[in-house]
């Protein structure tokens, strides 16, 4: 999280050829980017919008600000032309959400499927949710793909053998979690599993090296199972290789 931006530059230049809207799910200015700059926030390439942020922000990635308010810390979503047209369009009331609901939709986010619109240029136009049909709890893979075929922009690239325009589906984690996942209907969080409480210095934190619970002796799955470790672990391995 903290080396996004630095890995888009570093590792493979293909993640930035969209242009500006790259950096949406990369760093804390985007929210301000998008809105002074508009449409041409998405369509402009990627080193240019870059170039906006202050030179010792550039390579920042994930900061305080993208997931609480910086007056009282309390949990906040900032990415309202992304996540926030996603809730709006499916009816959700953001007055109603609960601190539990929050712990994982400032994950969801980054951490979802999003299509970018091209023009007939091939150039960005917007980036959305594909969440269009959908319902709180509830959201489908077959809903996301009926919203992307139903539009030519949302075919974003060309398949080189058959010269097919394609959509894509690239990480829907925040959508098979929340639709009738074990977890979910526990109650647990994105955060319950992926930032545990700890104690540093007898105090109860958020354990923000945001990591799987496989790095760290499954001390978060502890919490609510009083399984052996190792068994835990054979699980989520076969798990894993299943699916």
């Amino acid at each position: 999280h903290a080396n996004m931006v630095r890995d888009q530059l570093e590792v493979d230049s293909a993640r930035v050829t969209a242009g500006g809207v790259c950096l949406t799910c990369k760093t804390p200015y985007a929210p301000k980017l998008q809105k002074e700059m508009g449409e041409a926030y998405y369509k402009t390439p990627f080193k240019e919008v870059l170039a906006k942020i202050p030179e010792n922000h550039k390579t920042l990635g994930v900061a305080c600000s993208d997931c609480h308010d910086n007056k009282d810390m309390t949990l906040k979503l900032s990415r309202e032309f992304t996540l926030g047209a996603a809730l709006k369009e499916m009816g959700v009331d953001r007055a109603k959400l609960t601190r539990q609901e929050l712990r994982s939709l400032v994950c969801a986010q980054c951490h979802v499927t999003y299509s970018i619109p091209k023009d007939k240029e091939m150039k960005s136009v917007g980036v959305f949710f594909p969440w269009q049909g959908s319902t709180w709890g509830n959201i489908t893979i077959e809903n996301i793909i009926k919203k992307i075929r139903s539009d030519p922009s949302y075919c974003e690239w060309t398949q080189s053998v058959t010269g097919f325009k394609l959509g894509f589906i690239r990480h829907p984690e925040f959508e098979f979690f929340s639709n009738n996942s074990l977890h979910w209907n526990a109650r647990a969080t994105c955060g319950d599993c992926h930032m545990p409480v700890v104690q540093e210095g007898g105090r109860k934190v958020t354990d923000h090296r945001i990591m799987s619970p496989l790095k760290n002796d499954l001390k978060a799955c502890e919490k609510c199972h009083i399984a052996r470790i190792e068994w835990l672990r054979e699980q989520v391995y076969a798990i894993q290789d299943r699916t």
